[in-house]
C-alpha cells in the first residue's frame, strides 16, 4: 500500500485575463500549497477500481480520484487494478483544490505502486486531462499558473507564517463564480508581478499587501466580508478568498499567537477552520 498527502492550495493572486474560443477561461495566478490535506492510500488489486471517501457521498466512480486512475493505468498500459481510500480533511467547494489534490495523490501513488517511473512533467501533463488545478497539486510548493492554471513557473517560496483557513456555511459555484466575473471588465493589474516582487524580498507583510483575486471583488457575500472582518480583528496582515470560494485564508506572521486565537474564535461560529502553513518544494 502506498499512502499520500493530499495538500491543499491558496491563490495568492487570480487574475482571469481573457477567454478562448472554446469558453475556458485565461487566467494568471500565483498558488501555494498549504498543509491543510486529505489522505489518500492506493493499494494494488488483480483488476478494476473502488473509490472509498470517509464522505461516503464522495465514493465511487463519481470522485475524480477514480477519473485519474483509469486514466493513470490506460495511458500506461498497466495490467491491474486498485482501491483508493480518502480520508477527507480540506472542505468540499472551498476553492481549496481538495479533489485536485486527490486526483494527484492517485496518480502520484499508482506511479509508485506500479513502479511505472513516470515523470513529475508526464504526471502534470495527464493531470491537466483531468482539471486545471491538478499539474499544480502534482508540482506543489509556490508556483505562477497562465493559460487555464495548468502552464506553471516556479516562483521563490513562501516565507514561514501561519494561514488561518475558514470555510463558511455554503458552496461556491465555479460557474456561476465564472458567470459574475463576466459581468465586469477585466483590470488586468498584472498581481502576479507585484507578488513575484513580494515574494522575492520574503516580506511577509508585503506579500499580504499584494494579495489579489478577482473572484473575491465579485463575491460581495456579506458572510465572506464578516469572516475577512475578524481575520483582521485578530490582527491578520491580509484576508482573501481562495479561488472561486467560498473559503477565506488570512497570513500570520510564523510567531503570532493570535493566528490559533483567530482559528479557534471562527471555529466556534464554523465548523471547518483551520490553522496552517505553506508547503514549499523540497
Amino acid at each position: 500500500m502506498i499512502t499520500k498527502k493530499a495538500f491543499a492550495k491558496i491563490n495568492l493572486t487570480l487574475e482571469i485575463t481573457g477567454r478562448r474560443a472554446d469558453g475556458y477561461h485565461l487566467l494568471e495566478t500565483a498558488m501555494q500549497q498549504i498543509s491543510l490535506c486529505d489522505t489518500v492510500s492506493a493499494e494494488k488489486t488483480p483488476g478494476g477500481i473502488c473509490v472509498l471517501c470517509s464522505d461516503e457521498s464522495l465514493a465511487g466512480e463519481k470522485n475524480i480520484a477514480w477519473r485519474a486512475a483509469a486514466l493513470f493505468l490506460r495511458e500506461t498500459q498497466t495490467s491491474g487494478g486498485v482501491v483508493i481510500s480518502i480520508k477527507k480533511s480540506i472542505p468540499v467547494g472551498a476553492g481549496l483544490g481538495g479533489g485536485s489534490a486527490d486526483a494527484a495523490a492517485v496518480l502520484s501513488a499508482l506511479n509508485a505502486l506500479y513502479g511505472a517511473d513516470v515523470s513529475e512533467e508526464a504526471l502534470c501533463a495527464l493531470g491537466a486531462k483531468l482539471g486545471a488545478d491538478v499539474p499544480f497539486c502534482i508540482a506543489g510548493g509556490t508556483k505562477l499558473g497562465v493559460g487555464i492554471g495548468e502552464a506553471l513557473s516556479p516562483l521563490p517560496p513562501m516565507p514561514p507564517c501561519k494561514i488561518v483557513v475558514v470555510k463558511p456555511r455554503f458552496s461556491v459555484s465555479t460557474a456561476q463564480a465564472y458567470r459574475e466575473i463576466d459581468r465586469k471588465p477585466l483590470a488586468r493589474l498584472r498581481s502576479a508581478e507585484n507578488m513575484r516582487g513580494a515574494l522575492e524580498s520574503g516580506d511577509l507583510r508585503r506579500i499580504a499587501s499584494a494579495l489579489y483575486n478577482d473572484f473575491d471583488l465579485a463575491a460581495e457575500n456579506p458572510e465572506i466580508a464578516k469572516i475577512k472582518e475578524k481575520m483582521r480583528s485578530f490582527g491578520a496582515l491580509g484576508a482573501l478568498l481562495s479561488g472561486s470560494g467560498s473559503a477565506v485564508y488570512a497570513l500570520f506572521e510564523k510567531d503570532d499567537p493570535a493566528a490559533g486565537a483567530c482559528r479557534s474564535a471562527l471555529a466556534r461560529e464554523y465548523e471547518s477552520a483551520f490553522l496552517c502553513f505553506p508547503v514549499n518544494k523540497v
